[in-house]
């Protein structure tokens, strides 16, 4: 799991990286040559999309996610642990709702689930 680790920090650098050199091009190619790309913006979102997921992969394998290291050195070993714990159940929590919301968006954009889309989209 270390070597995972590293790959999707590396990764999210790379993506990062790469991001900061596209967009100012984009800017460049638009505003001083006045002959837009039309690929700089795209790539730039989907190396965001990549940056943001790998990356607090990342971040949550390291638990530098939702907890607050402030609060976590202010109290107790035993308290420590249990309020490592609740940050875990929390993210549980939000990683299904995500799931769940995320399922019944992609059903509703293609047009799988007629109710749902008609009331989410607002066709």
């Amino acid at each position: 799991m270390e070597g995972l680790y590293i790959v999707c920090i590396s990764l999210s650098g790379v993506a990062m990286l790469i991001m900061t050199i596209i967009i100012p091009y984009g800017v460049f190619m638009r505003y001083v040559v006045n002959s837009p790309a039309s690929w700089p913006e795209p790539a730039g979102i989907l190396l965001m999309v990549l940056f943001s997921f790998v990356g607090g992969a990342a971040a949550y394998r390291a638990k530098a996610h939702i907890a607050v290291a402030t609060i976590l050195n202010m109290v107790s070993d035993t308290n420590r642990v249990r309020l490592e714990h609740g940050a875990d159940v929390g993210m549980g929590i939000i990683a299904v709702f995500m799931i769940k919301w995320g399922i019944q968006l992609v059903d509703a954009v293609s047009g799988k689930d007629r109710a749902f889309s008609q009331s989410y989209v607002g066709c």
